[in-house]
């Protein structure tokens, strides 16, 4: 089998996930640590423009870099295909997506910007914090239309957040995992 490394930081729910799948599979894999923020030189030679997210998984010369693709890939190369998000049948498809995207805003809509900003720069050289912040004014210059976090007040994110927290509590009341089955998937 090629070397497998994820390229990561710390902190990142992301790379958490992807490290615990590794671990679940009992893959042997190694670690490249990079920067919280951009710049990424080693990220960005092996992916382009695309270094500003995390993690990346690296199989030989094969490059992923969105999750749901690494997960697949880790799935396919531990021989553990139910880990795999095409795996799973399209109404648990499409939970995984709601978790992702609409769980994933609520709780990003939740958090206070200011202590956001001051936590994610609070262990990275200034120069670093300064570039992030650079390449993000670029993107939202770039975005059309409104910024999807302020589409709602804190209240209404926050039940937002308690809906799906109650939904996951009554599936894992009588359910080891989300799933609904015996063992893991992706979720």
């Amino acid at each position: 089998m090629e070397k497998v490394i994820l390229h990561r930081n710390f902190g990142s729910p992301y790379c958490q996930k992807i490290m615990a799948m590794l671990g679940y599979c009992q893959l042997d894999w190694y670690s490249e640590l990079t920067s919280k923020g951009i710049p990424r030189p080693v990220q960005e030679t092996l992916t382009g423009n695309y270094s500003r997210r995390v993690p990346i998984l690296q199989i030989g010369s094969d490059i992923y870099c969105d999750t749901k693709e690494i997960c697949h890939q880790i799935a396919e190369i531990s021989r553990n295909k139910r880990l795999s998000y095409y795996h799973l049948n399209e109404s648990q498809q499409e939970f995984s997506d709601e978790l992702e995207y609409e769980f994933g805003k609520a709780v990003m809509g939740l958090l206070n910007p200011i202590e956001m900003i001051t936590s994610y720069f609070k262990h990275i050289p200034m120069k670093d914090a300064y570039e992030f912040i650079i390449d993000r004014l670029k993107i939202k210059k770039s975005m059309k239309g409104n910024n999807p976090l302020d589409e709602k007040p804190n209240e209404e994110w926050k039940n937002i957040v308690t809906q799906y927290l109650k939904r996951i509590n009554d599936i894992l009341d009588n359910h080891e995992f989300l799933s609904e089955d015996s063992e893991p998937q992706f979720s």
